[in-house]
């Protein structure tokens, strides 16, 4: 067995302390409250600029490359596979809503 496999295997030995899990579920909540405050406009605008798309284009590529070149103008910074995620859970939240 070599150095790292039995440091990493020292550092998967470790228990958290409970103080520490109950603080860091504290400051993720905290945390996911003030993203969706802050994003929900954005996700709004999102969802708008999906169903106008869905009455322009045929095709569902041509759908997705508008939607994303418009998402990826909007200047968030967000990685081409957190843009994807996020157009396509819109698009099977506003289907099960029946919006497109």
């Amino acid at each position: 067995m070599n150095l790292w496999q039995k440091v990493y295997n020292w550092l998967d030995s470790l228990k958290t302390p409970e103080w520490l899990k109950v603080i860091l579920g504290e400051i993720q909540d905290i945390l996911v409250s003030v993203l969706l405050q802050t994003s929900q406009v954005f996700i709004s605008q999102l969802e708008q600029q999906i169903i106008a798309v869905n009455d322009k284009f045929p095709d569902n590529k041509q759908k997705f490359e508008a939607v994303y070149k418009w998402t990826m103008s909007q200047g968030q910074g967000l990685k081409d596979s957190a843009v994807n995620l996020l157009i396509e859970t819109c698009v099977v939240r506003l289907k099960a809503k029946g919006k497109i």
